[in-house]
């Protein structure tokens, strides 16, 4: 698959995983997962992580009001370092990009609803995932939301596990 449908398959896929999450009434700390195996709505566990690691498939992670719990499976089974989980779990941060050896931990802002216009989002990214932490919420880009109402969105349907 080349880099621009790869793209154009995150960005309808997303929308769809966000109406999913609210159709299935999963609030609170939510995970939505997109790979080329499909996407999904979760609760993140730390075999769920193991499981995505071990695959060969680029992943994109979003965790939605993550909990201590999503922190530490950040530290021990991804392997982030200490300093960058840790600024992770601090909101109202400036704009920035650390570079570690083998990801880099970005802090930028995205355009949110008209009562928060910006929204928070802490990216860690390497060659083989994305992981995206953010705290309010975060619609999808108006390209996606078109893409995902005129009928090209992907979404199994399927929650992929559950912690409880």
């Amino acid at each position: 698959m080349s880099d621009v449908k790869v793209r154009e398959a995150v960005l309808s896929a997303y929308g769809s995983i966000a109406e999913k999450a609210t159709e299935l009434g999963i609030g609170g700390s939510t995970c939505a997962v997109l790979s080329d195996q499909g996407s999904g709505v979760m609760q993140l566990d730390r075999q769920t992580a193991e499981s995505l690691l071990a695959t060969d498939s680029f992943f994109w992670l979003d965790l939605d009001n993550p909990t201590e719990d999503h922190f530490d499976i950040l530290r021990e089974v991804f392997g982030f370092h200490p300093l960058a989980v840790e600024d992770s779990e601090q909101f109202d941060q400036r704009a920035k990009i650390d570079i570690y050896d083998d990801f880099v931990f970005i802090v930028v802002y995205g355009a949110g609803r008209d009562d928060n216009p910006l929204v928070e989002v802490h990216c860690f990214y390497s060659e083989r995932f994305l992981v995206t932490i953010h705290r309010d919420d975060c619609p999808p880009s108006p390209r996606s939301a078109a893409a995902t109402s005129s009928g090209s969105g992907r979404s199994s349907g399927r929650r992929c596990c559950s912690t409880g």
